[in-house]
């Protein structure tokens, strides 16, 4: 048995979970004399309520189409993809002092492409938030399925985490039950139990419905697949004896063959291959977007575009909202260009609710454009503070002479001499699943004098934009199977790369160039992404990475963008910007830091990655929990590596030359933070030092261990 007691320990050992989770809810005095909370029989085998047989009557609700299946036992709920179960918010499953979850489960992930996942979890019956709750799962660690029993979350000082070796296989049926009564964690595979003691505790309340399938309602995190069936919760610890006997009395009550029969293959549809060209050649013609935009038409929900060599000029953004299946490919000399940008001016002011705009000059407007106004706009909201946006949108419905007609009133008023300019994307996806664009080139049509506009969203080569709220999360479903690979982003006005609310997708051996913001960013509710191989020159940040998840960062070449890579937190979720893996990459010249961790980041693992030259810091860490380990970090202006967080790791770096800027003011090594660990790192400098110090440490409860500062002072 392994044992992991909070969320921030790590182990060598590597370990992939599908979660059989339970978190609860309010307290009710109802409960009835022997502790049953809820009885989930999944009998009605059909439609979109899931009955509680219990006496309270805990219904939940199906969300995107989960399957009704024939089980031992009648019929179970399938959750596969984007599909789980919501039970009331107020539904009464919060056990306090004590719980037990049992149910039986038919895992039916793959252990190979599971364990590829930086997800650790995938969520079968639960709610996670924070150290909450309880959670009863199936993992695999070195493809052997286990079963996995938590309380009250994963991170400490309160989590703890309970793990058999008992097998799980995967497409059969096993019995999983977990209890805990204050102090002992118990956890069944069939017969077969293991145990923990822990310190007294109760188990703490969250405010969210018990989820079936899904961390919470609408989460890409923590994905379960597989069927479910006669799930039991109780507010008491039920003992090993009545587990047995529940398990027995199961196994005896089953009727129907235990392992899952083989799922009929579906007709495959035939897709269909489009070419654009310029000359006359192709399936569509021409050296605009329109031929394009026509093509995406034709094979939106399979096939392939292929675009033709030539300069493409791109006046209306090509969306590939919607689409499926769809690889937008292109061949050597495949240039899409957007225009230059559109740019007047107000030449009277406009009031709220106008639909017309009298403007200076709009013969460079497009009807269907969407256009930036320079002028207050909404007031938002963020932990506390309130702002007004300096710009909002509007939509062209229609040009007449030196007039712009929208498409709906205008959201505020704009005085006179407001600038106006077109902030069309090149590329935008608002939903769709398996999209690749594949050996293109995107030019931003940048120039010297363009305005400039703040903002993440507009004038991007490749916008990803899926739904989600800042409080709420994820709203439905995230972008799936987005692919960029070996394409070129070159003189973008915005962003090259930016994606939102995108999942298990990827970028690959692209190039990403010139432009003022980040050459990639990975933006809120992004999770599973790989992004790999690719090289970012002269942007103002190579990669970064805003309330994203669980991303591989690996192999990549950042070149004098003002900083290399940055995590940064906007929303107060507990699950984003955790458990990014940042490896291998190299980064070169910085105008700032080489790598940031700023604030209320934790779980991050930066290894192996060599940082030479910045005018800043080479590693900045402000967060908690993260592990830095093996980087080489040289020549930056003041420290190599500089910690204020708490609880991170630091641990085989090696660091020369920093300092560069104001040579004897800055360390190797420099931690002012508290709980961190720092250990076999060699900071110093050959020859003449220019670090003032190896490595400093001022702070509570931080541990030194062996390290070397050749040539420095410790």
């Amino acid at each position: 048995m392994k044992v992991i007691s909070t969320m921030g320990v790590r182990t060598t050992v590597t370990f992939v979970f599908t979660w059989l989770c339970v978190c609860q809810t309010n307290v009710t005095a109802e409960a009835r004399e022997n502790g049953l909370l809820a009885w989930y029989r999944f009998e009605t085998g059909k439609g979109v309520m899931v009955k509680d047989s219990g006496e309270d009557s805990r219904h939940g609700t199906a969300v995107n189409e989960p399957n009704w299946v024939p089980s031992p036992w009648g019929t179970a709920l399938q959750i596969l993809g984007e599909s789980y179960v919501q039970m009331p918010a107020n539904a009464g499953l919060n056990p306090g002092k004590a719980v037990t979850i049992e149910a039986m489960v038919r895992w039916e992930g793959d252990p190979e492409e599971h364990q590829k996942r930086t997800d650790p979890f995938g969520a079968a019956v639960g709610n996670r938030l924070g150290a909450t709750g309880y959670m009863l799962g199936v993992g695999s660690r070195e493809k052997k399925q286990t079963a996995w029993f938590v309380v009250n979350g994963l991170r400490r000082p309160v989590g703890r985490i309970l793990v058999s070796d008992a097998r799980v296989s995967a497409g059969e049926w096993a019995f999983l039950a977990g209890a805990f009564d204050g102090r002992t964690l118990r956890v069944w595979v069939n017969e077969t139990m293991e145990s923990m003691t822990v310190p007294e505790m109760d188990v703490r309340p969250n405010p969210k419905g018990l989820t079936l399938g899904a961390e919470f309602p609408g989460s890409s995190y923590y994905r379960f697949r597989g069927a479910i069936d006669e799930l039991r919760v109780w507010d008491r610890a039920l003992t090993a004896k009545e587990i047995v006997a529940r398990y027995r009395e199961l196994r005896k009550s089953a009727t129907a063959v235990a392992k899952r029969p083989p799922v009929p293959a579906k007709p495959q549809k035939l897709k269909r291959t489009l070419v654009v060209a310029q000359d006359g050649s192709g399936d569509f013609n021409g050296k605009t977007e329109e031929p394009i935009i026509s093509a995406v038409s034709a094979a939106r929900h399979g096939g392939t575009v292929v675009i033709r060599p030539g300069i493409y000029s791109i006046r209306r953004v090509i969306d590939l909202s919607g689409t499926r299946d769809l690889t937008l490919r292109g061949e050597d000399g495949t240039v899409l260009k957007l225009n230059r940008i559109p740019l007047t001016k107000l030449s009277e002011s406009a009031a709220r609710g106008s639909r017309k705009l009298s403007v200076e000059d709009a013969s460079s407007f497009l009807p269907r454009t969407r256009i930036r106004i320079k002028a207050p706009g909404r007031t938002v909201e963020h932990r506390g503070k309130k702002s007004v946006i300096p710009t909002f949108d509007a939509t062209v419905s229609g040009v007449n002479e030196n007039t712009l007609e929208l498409s709906s009133p205008l959201s505020y008023p704009a005085p006179k001499g407001t600038f106006i300019a077109a902030g069309e994307n090149l590329i935008a996806i608002n939903s769709g699943t398996n999209i690749s664009l594949e050996n293109l080139t995107l030019d931003g049509n940048m120039q010297a004098e363009d305005p400039k506009f703040v903002d993440h969203t507009m004038r991007c080569l490749v916008l990803a934009h899926g739904p989600y709220g800042y409080k709420a999360g994820l709203t439905g479903k995230p972008i799936r199977g987005l692919a960029l690979r070996n394409c070129e982003f070159r003189n973008a006005r915005g962003r090259c790369i930016a994606w939102y609310a995108v999942v298990e997708s990827s970028i690959i051996n692209c190039t990403a160039s010139d432009s003022p913001d980040a050459g990639i960013d990975i933006d809120h509710f992004c999770y599973d992404l790989t992004i790999t191989g690719n090289r970012i020159l002269r942007c103002g940040k190579g990669i970064e990475i805003n309330d994203a998840s669980r991303c591989r960062i690996e192999k990549n070449r950042i070149e004098k963008c003002h900083q290399g890579i940055v995590i940064w937190r906007w929303c107060h979720q507990d699950d984003v910007n955790v458990d990014n893996r940042i490896r291998k990459n190299v980064i070169l010249d910085s105008g700032a830091y080489g790598l940031g961790i700023l604030a209320e980041n934790f779980r991050n693992e930066v290894t192996g990655n060599r940082f030479t030259r910045g005018k800043g810091h080479g590693i900045l860490i402000q967060g908690n929990e993260n592990k830095v380990a093996n980087n080489q970090v040289e020549g930056f202006g003041t420290h190599g590596i500089f910690v204020t967080g708490k609880d991170n790791e630091i641990i085989g770096n090696k660091c020369r030359s920093n300092s560069s800027a104001t040579p004897g003011r800055g360390d190797g090594i420099h931690v002012t933070g508290t709980g961190n660990r720092v250990e076999r790192n060699v900071s110093g400098d050959p020859g003449k030092p220019v670090q003032r110090y190896g490595i400093f440490v001022d702070g509570e409860k931080n541990t030194v261990g062996e390290n070397d500062c050749r040539g420095n002072k410790k």
